[in-house]
């Protein structure tokens, strides 16, 4: 789902402006096969830089065109799953006008409204006569910062996205052409780590079914080993994902910091549960910071679920003669949101 839409063509760039890097992954689409032709990404040390570096990370990464799928997150998002009577598309368009300020914290003449019918999602608090609505609310100021940095890097905006609807999409084109479908029946939590912000999707039939964004993430666990380990931030950085010898300070470091961040993710949990009447089956953690040293085995223990890191690109073939592929497996976590836009190129 996107706010905007203004065409589809075979070649498109997932653009994922983040709070401190920009990333950007190119699909083409040959029909018969799924194709990465171009990749990059650059650290974003200002807002006011953005479209300037935006401008270098796709003229220095070789890109083949100028059309581009970007979102937005952040405090100006709201997604939300209501209920409402059953209705037509057109009929759901007119009553959320009215219906909305019961869901959403802003005034509506601030905000840009998009609502999708979702039919196949029941929950044993609806009636019959009832439906799934998927509403989502963003503030105009925010998507004109971000299509006014698309226009100065000499872009072409397609689709303004949500984060969360762009994890939820790498995920399941992973699932569709990677070696094996998820189990119908199965319940996976995704965990975006960024910089300042965690997104979390639940998904059921790969299907999103509940999102939420915390503000626990990879500038925390950088600043707590930064802290506890008398490192700058460059420094600390490094040794999140590679201690190299002091594995033990920096699980020392974290280790409240991973508890907190547990306990968001519990409360994500805990409210679908209630509300779907089943338990997720298993995390999969994405972003910079999912590679922190032993998170994945702190949440396993906590949660009594697995847990582990995905790839976006499996299934997918890469053109070697414009693509690091190893660059893009080793950096492929915190792609995730950039493969995700980009996985619109074939409808999602």
């Amino acid at each position: 789902m996107g706010l905007f839409g203004f065409g589809k063509r075979r070649c498109v760039i997932g653009l994922d402006i983040g709070s401190s890097a920009v990333k950007a992954v190119e699909y083409t689409d040959y029909g018969d096969r799924l194709v990465i032709t171009a990749y990059n990404q650059k650290p974003l040390e200002s807002k006011e830089a953005a479209a300037e570096i935006v401008r270098e990370c796709i003229i220095d990464g070789n890109f083949h065109t100028k059309d581009v799928i970007t979102s937005v997150s952040g405090r100006g998002v709201v997604v939300r799953f209501v209920n409402m009577m059953k209705m037509t598309q057109e009929e759901l368009e007119r009553a959320v006008q009215f219906e909305a300020d019961k869901y959403i914290p802003f005034e509506l003449s601030d905000v840009v409204l998009a609502s999708q019918k979702l039919e196949e999602i029941k929950d044993p608090t609806m009636s019959e006569r009832e439906m799934k609505v998927l509403l989502v609310a963003v503030k105009k100021e925010t998507i004109e910062e971000h299509i006014d940095i698309l226009r100065k890097a000499g872009l072409n905006p397609l689709v303004i996205d949500v984060d969360s609807f762009a994890l939820s999409n790498a995920f399941e084109m992973k699932e569709r052409l990677g070696p094996k479908m998820a189990a119908s029946d199965k319940v996976d939590a995704l965990v975006d780590i960024g910089s300042n912000k965690t997104s979390i999707s639940i998904i059921k039939n790969l299907s999103l079914r509940f999102s939420r964004e915390f503000y626990i993430a990879g500038n925390d666990f950088t600043e707590a080993i930064a802290k506890r380990l008398l490192q700058d931030l460059q420094e600390a950085e490094a040794i999140k994902t590679n201690p190299a010898g002091r594995e033990a300070e920096v699980e020392e470091a974290v280790k409240q910091l991973i508890e907190d961040f547990a306990n968001e993710i519990h409360l994500s949990s805990d409210y679908y549960e209630s509300k779907y009447e089943e338990e997720v089956d298993e995390i999969y953690l994405s972003g910079g910071s999912s590679k922190l040293y032993g998170l994945a085995q702190s949440l396993e223990q906590i949660f009594g679920k697995r847990v582990s890191l995905w790839d976006p690109f499996e299934g997918l073939e890469i053109d070697t003669s414009n693509v690091n592929a190893d660059a893009l497996a080793r950096n492929a976590p915190r792609l995730v949101i950039a493969a995700g836009l980009a996985a619109r190129i074939r409808g999602g």
